[in-house]
């Protein structure tokens, strides 16, 4: 027996007040599910209402939509579009509940980390329209194999590009005027506000390392003033009643299905249909009171922050501390070039990045007729300095090839920072195998579920009856893996999100997602249907007294 004082934390008495309620509501749960076995019992019947068929509906089905955890710091149209998604996929609650709580649990323990992993801190990354400014500045970036052979009487092409930030997703843009910020911002030219990459695929770095998000290695987390700062967070007990009160009706719903209603539909009755709802509300209790919700998205500070304040950014209210001189315990040796001499090098990661003295000024004097270009692209590494023709592309048509300059769009820097980690994902075989297990799970209950109430009889039900019962029922494993994937992935996803990614030219992801999970709600609204023409001609029974 663990007693509880009234100074213990507030997370371990709410822990320990979670754990007595999900132990009494799966008591009640499993009770239920074995009593109900088919069995003749005396039911009084009486004509169906729509006002009947409206509670059947709001109990049964609504109130699980309301459980689902949302997006951080999402606008009111974003929750109300997870709520009707859930309402007519209520797997893709599991897959998103399960992805949340398995990113929850890869990160470290540190309240900025687990906001990272929630989605709920925003980074400030160079965008396509960066570019030096007329002052040297000291800038990291991978330094063309030939530099230091150019004629350096000569003025060729050279362009500056980003690792992924148009192409490929390591960061995803987003517009902050549709979510929640924690304060205010300001953004100069050639910046955007990002949600950050979940993993390092590689393009930037040539160790193709897998982390659970990148932000370890360029932000400290394992500094101590950043391990001690705390995220608002919010564990809804509205959620927390609603997932309650609808495990309970669910499993009286379940319970009453038994008898005349399974003799006359079978396996197609309309009661077991509530029967993932169930599933949903317990893991969406666990969802919310593990995870919790975030009602705000913070921006982290980060040396591209500053580098922005210095081009009249300006950002009130971003978290995160970046002055390592709190941390001196934690410092790492560097040598002359810029690059650490820990472990890190031997993956690469970092190594490839040389510091140089990077401006764009204006040309001294026209080149050949017809040349639009008005910049030159100064580079100083060392005591070597070469000049070039600044360009923006190198597509058909353009100049000629042009000397490619490669820089990150998050990170300015030869090394870890003090406090930075390369770790990765506590345990990426078991979030991986774990996502397998409850795949295969979710994929075989509902059948098994079935099997024991109804041994497939098909009782008095028509063809289109079982038809769209069992569609509706049997696509719910393959929502659960492609909802539980994008959660694990792009936790942030919602409509707005959606739009800002078109609007960078990401149309394609858009168009895919669009015709998967309308075809997916096909089967969901003809199940809806059918309940309702169900309940119709069944009527409103109970147990006779």
């Amino acid at each position: 027996m663990v007693i509880v004082t009234r100074n213990a934390p507030v997370q371990l008495q709410l822990f320990m007040v979670a754990r007595v309620a999900l132990l009494v509501i799966l008591s009640a749960l499993l009770i239920d599910l074995a009593q109900a076995v088919p069995a003749p019992s005396p039911v009084r019947c009486s004509t169906t209402t729509l006002q009947d068929i409206a509670t059947f509906f709001l109990a049964n089905y609504v109130a699980h939509a309301a459980t689902i955890p949302t997006a951080a710091g999402a606008k009111w149209y974003d929750t109300a579009f997870w709520t009707v998604f859930g309402l007519f996929l209520p797997y893709s609650g599991l897959g998103r509940a399960l992805g949340l709580i398995w990113r929850h649990l890869a990160v470290g323990p540190t309240s900025l980390e687990k906001a990272a992993a929630r989605d709920a801190l925003l980074v400030v990354v160079r965008s396509d329209g960066w570019e030096p400014t007329e002052q040297p500045e000291e800038l990291y970036m991978k330094i063309p194999d030939n530099f230091h052979d150019i004629d350096p009487g000569s003025v060729p092409y050279g362009r500056i590009t980003f690792c992924g930030v148009s192409h490929a997703p390591d960061h995803f843009p987003v517009d902050h005027r549709h979510i929640t910020l924690h304060g205010a911002v300001a953004l100069p030219n050639g910046y955007m506000l990002a949600f950050p990459s979940v993993l390092d695929l590689g393009k930037c770095f040539p160790s193709g390392n897998m982390a659970m998000f990148d932000l370890g290695q360029y932000f400290p987390f394992e500094s101590k003033t950043n391990r001690s700062i705390v995220i608002g967070r919010s564990q809804s007990w509205l959620k927390v009643a609603a997932s309650v009160a609808q495990l309970v009706y669910t499993s009286i719903t379940i319970y009453r299905a038994r008898g005349d209603q399974l003799d006359q539909y079978g396996y197609a009755a309309f009661g077991l249909s509530v029967f993932p709802y169930t599933i949903m509300s317990l893991v969406n209790l666990l969802c919310v009171g593990l995870v919790g919700e975030y009602p705000c998205s913070y921006m982290l500070r980060t040396p591209i922050m500053c580098e922005a304040e210095r081009r009249g950014g300006s950002f009130y209210g971003a978290v995160g501390i970046l002055d390592d001189k709190v941390d001196a315990e934690m410092e790492m040796e560097v040598n002359d070039a810029g690059q650490e001499s820990s472990n890190n090098i031997e993956h690469g990661l970092w190594a490839r990045y040389s510091q140089a003295k990077v401006s764009l000024v204006a040309k001294e004097s026209p080149w050949d007729e017809g040349d639009l270009l008005d910049k030159i692209l100064v580079v100083e590494v060392g005591d070597i300095t070469r000049r070039f023709r600044y360009t923006l592309s190198n597509d058909s048509g353009s100049p000629p090839p042009a000397y490619e300059f490669q820089m990150l769009p998050h990170a300015n820097q030869g090394a870890f920072p003090h406090g930075c980690s390369q770790r990765s994902t506590k345990h990426p075989r078991l979030t991986f195998y774990s996502f397998i297990v409850f795949g295969l799970v979710a994929l075989a209950l509902p059948s098994i579920f079935i099997a024991f109430l109804t041994q497939y009889r098909a009782g008095r039900s028509t063809v289109a009856e079982r038809s769209w019962m069992m569609a509706w029922l049997y696509e719910s494993p393959y929502v659960f893996f492609a909802w539980g994937i994008i959660s694990l992935l792009i936790p942030h996803v919602s409509p707005s999100w959606l739009e800002a990614l078109t609007a960078h030219g990401h149309v394609g992801p858009f168009v895919i997602l669009g015709l998967f999970w309308g075809g997916m709600l096909i089967p969901a609204i003809g199940g809806f249907v059918t309940v309702g023409r169900m309940l119709k001609d069944y009527g409103t029974c109970s147990p006779a007294s």
